[in-house]
C-alpha cells in the first residue's frame, strides 16, 4: 500500500466519523430543544413535532450514509443543508431556535479541511441568521438578536477551528516521532544476527507500521 492509498484511507475514515458527528448533532439538537419548545405560548404542537421529527430523520440518514464513498465536498453540502434546516425550524417554531446555528458552525470548523471552506459555511449561516431582518416585521428586534448571535457564532467557529488545527499538528508530530522510531528499529534489526525468516517477518511488520504512519 503506497502513501497515497494510506492517506485516502485515513481521509475516508475521518469523513465517516464526521458524518456520524453530524448525526449526533442533529439528534441531540432536536431532542435537547424539545422541552423548551413545549414551554412556548402558545405551544406549537404540530410545528414542534414536525421540527423534532425532521431533526431525528436527518440524524438517522446521516448515521447510515456511507460517507467514506462520497467526495469530500459532500460535507460542505451537509453543512449547508443543516443551515437551511435550522432556518426552517426557526420559521416553523420560534426564532429562539437560532441557537442551533452554533452546532452548524462548530461542525463546519471541525469537519471541513480548509479555512476557506469554513468561512463560506459561516457566511451562509450569517445570511440565514439575518434573513428575518429582511423578510419579517419587527426588523429592529430581529436585527438585535442577529447582532447578538453573530459574534458568538464567530467565536465558536474560531475556537473549534483552533482546536482542530492544534490536534492535527500534535497528531502529525506524534506520527513523525513514531515513524522515526520504527525506522530506527528497522535499521537496528537489520544489523542484528538471527534467524533470517524471523528477522524478515519482523522487518516486514515494521515497514507496514511505517506505511500506516505516513
Amino acid at each position: 500500500m503506497n502513501n497515497a492509498e494510506v492517506a485516502r484511507g485515513r481521509e475516508a475514515r475521518q469523513q465517516r466519523q464526521y458524518g456520524r458527528l453530524a448525526a449526533l448533532f442533529f439528534g441531540a439538537g432536536s431532542l435537547a430543544t424539545l422541552p423548551a419548545g413545549l414551554l412556548l405560548e402558545p405551544v406549537p404542537g404540530t410545528e414542534l413535532l414536525l421540527g423534532t421529527l425532521m431533526g431525528l430523520v436527518s440524524a438517522v440518514v446521516c448515521w447510515f450514509i456511507p460517507w467514506e464513498r462520497l467526495p469530500d465536498w459532500s460535507l460542505d453540502v451537509l453543512t449547508a443543508a443543516g443551515t437551511l434546516e435550522v432556518l426552517l425550524v426557526c420559521n416553523l417554531i420560534d426564532e429562539s431556535y437560532r441557537l442551533l446555528y452554533a452546532l452548524i458552525v462548530a461542525f463546519a470548523a471541525l469537519a471541513l479541511p480548509t479555512r476557506g471552506r469554513v468561512v463560506i459555511q459561516v457566511a451562509i449561516v450569517f445570511a440565514a441568521l439575518f434573513e428575518p431582518v429582511v423578510h419579517e416585521e419587527g426588523a429592529r428586534e430581529s436585527a438585535r438578536m442577529a447582532l447578538l448571535f453573530a459574534p458568538v457564532l464567530a467565536i465558536v467557529a474560531g475556537a473549534m477551528r483552533y482546536l482542530r488545527e492544534t490536534l492535527e499538528t500534535r497528531d502529525r508530530a506524534s506520527r513523525r516521532f513514531a515513524r522515526e522510531a520504527i525506522e530506527l528499529a528497522i535499521r537496528l534489526r537489520r544489523g542484528t544476527p538471527g534467524g533470517e525468516h524471523r528477522r524478515s517477518a519482523e522487518l516486514a511488520e515494521l515497514e507496514r507500521a511505517v506505511e500506516r504512519l505516513r
